[in-house]
């Protein structure tokens, strides 16, 4: 650090910082050299914990164009940090995240923070590459020496944050001063040029092709991709990176005032420093293959307009981070399969399709959520995600597939779908399941479908179980022999024989008994 920061007191916009006490020493060196590069700045050199949360800095945030949020797991634990990020979120304040270490986001935060643009920049092999991406942040311009937006009042939006107003006061005056031809000209010129940076300017003959579109350009849009046209230059799919040298790339909704409604397959996968995605609406649908392999690829956000992800799209790739935005329908096969690094990631309550094996091998993830639309959930959907601990499905789910949670390791507990009717071969095998309440209504049980649970004590039947298929409860080779299950099926004796039953069903089980509403069955 070449100097102690100090915080800035101000008119122009400026970066609220929020961080831990504890992560000083790493967060003010950041800062030094965010000063040195012109950021104006605001923060407090920390708060100790249960002390009163002083009125000035709330007075410095509510008065802020931007917020920096440095997180660790000091910060998710500090009662400060988060009062100061619950209250950025309900001001409508623009965030960004650092990471500085790998974190647990607890007490809301994970819900809350799962669509804010991340930097990780404990990922980073040098701080001069982690500087450079940080320092390129177009979310933190609008705070920076020379920046177009320096003259704003402290506590005053942005232009950017502005736009719309004006946009509204012009229209307004527009239809006041109808009859005048010369300011309707200025008008029309001046919404042209926001509506694009990289299309052609708008003239009359085109007014009418822009206003078909429904589509906007967004302000943080990046430049200098490449593109090629499609459908007789009607709209373009994404062709290359370009001369682009944005770390986070945010494809245009618009090229040419025409829609970016594609790309093609690997366009990034030859520009190492691409580190994000945001997909715009404008995509008809994530194609095939759009990023498998892409190793550096940290976090991706795809819009709600794009209505599909193809298979494999982010298969072997390095995301961390996927946010699927509302509107999209369905995932296609090995979508994020060994994804290694994921994390995260937050599904839209629209979807209700997702091919098989879509999450394979994601061996980070820890949590998984699944609307209300998906009611089968596919053949090795979660095989081998070795860190999973916590799955929701909608009770609308009839069907569980093959080895679908086979190999979860750290999978305990699991609350089986109300409306229920088959799980199939080897779907809970390897877990870590204690105990098996399964639904009534169940009628299908496959072969091997709990195998290898070693630490299987007690499972409940249904009475309206049909079948068991061969090994379905067998506890594997590490199960001690005389460990001993205890089964209670909720029917009869009458109808458990009834059951059709693979001969070696309690095979490795440790099944002994088998207790009915009007008595017991001794296990052969």
């Amino acid at each position: 650090m070449n100097h102690t920061p100090i915080a800035y007191e101000g008119e122009k916009p400026y970066i609220f910082v929020s961080y831990a006490h504890k992560n000083a020493e790493k967060v003010l060196q950041i800062l030094s050299a965010m000063q040195e590069n012109g950021f104006r700045l605001w923060f407090d050199q920390g708060i100790e914990a249960g002390t009163e949360w002083p009125e000035y800095i709330e007075e410095h945030l509510v008065g802020c164009a931007r917020v920096l949020v440095f997180l660790s797991n000091d910060a998710v634990a500090s009662v400060n940090c988060r009062n100061e990020i619950n209250l950025a979120l309900a001001l409508k304040k623009e965030l960004l995240i650092v990471y500085l270490e790998d974190t647990v986001l607890r007490h809301g935060l994970l819900l809350q923070l799962s669509s804010v643009q991340a930097l990780f920049a404990h990922r980073h092999t040098s701080d001069a590459s982690f500087h450079r991406e940080l320092f390129a942040a177009r979310l933190l311009s609008a705070c920076r020496e020379g920046s177009s937006a320096s003259k704003t009042k402290k506590g005053t939006e942005t232009p950017k944050e502005k736009r719309p107003a004006e946009k509204k006061a012009v229209t307004e005056k527009k239809a006041v001063t109808e009859k005048k031809p010369s300011t309707e000209k200025k008008t029309a010129a001046k919404k042209s040029t926001e509506a694009s940076r990289e299309a052609a300017p708008a003239t009359p003959k085109t007014e009418k092709a822009v206003k078909a579109s429904p589509y906007t350009l967004q302000p943080d849009a990046s430049r200098k991709l490449e593109f090629v046209s499609i459908n007789g230059g009607k709209s373009y799919f994404v062709s290359g990176i370009g001369k682009c040298s944005d770390p986070v790339v945010v494809i245009p909704t618009l090229h040419q005032n025409a829609p970016v409604v594609g790309m093609q397959p690997n366009v990034f996968l030859s520009a190492p420093g691409v580190i994000g995605i945001s997909v715009p609406e404008s995509f008809k649908g994530l194609s095939d293959f759009a990023f498998k392999e892409h190793s550096g690829l940290m976090q991706v956000t795809v819009a709600g307009g794009v209505k599909t992800i193809g298979a494999w799209a982010f298969s072997k790739s390095g995301v961390t981070r996927v946010t699927l935005g509302e509107g999209i329908k369905s995932i296609g096969k090995y979508a994020f399969s060994e994804c290694k690094a994921l994390t995260a990631l937050i599904l839209p309550d629209t979807l209700t399709q997702v091919g098989e094996s879509a999450f394979l091998n994601c061996s980070a993830l820890t949590e998984a959520s699944l609307s209300a639309g998906v009611k089968s959930i596919p053949q090795s959907l979660f095989f081998g995600c070795s860190a999973l601990r916590s799955v929701t499905l909608s009770s609308a789910v009839t069907e569980i597939g093959e080895d679908a949670f086979g190999y979860c390791r750290s999978l305990s507990e699991f609350s089986f779908p109300g409306k229920l009717k088959a799980i199939g071969k080897g779907a809970f095998s390897g877990c870590a399941l204690t105990q098996i309440t399964l639904p009534e209504g169940l009628k299908t049980i496959g072969a091997e479908a709990f195998s290898g649970n070693v630490a299987l004590n007690c499972v409940r039947l249904p009475a309206s179980l049909l079948s068991i298929g061969d090994k379905a409860f067998s506890g594997g080779f590490y199960r001690s022999e005389s460990k001993e299950t205890a089964l209670h099926f909720g029917g009869t004796l009458a109808q458990w024989k009834a059951v059709l039953k693979a001969p070696a069903w309690a095979e490795g089980s440790g099944i002994r008994t088998v207790h009915c509403a009007d008595g017991d069955e001794t296990v052969s």
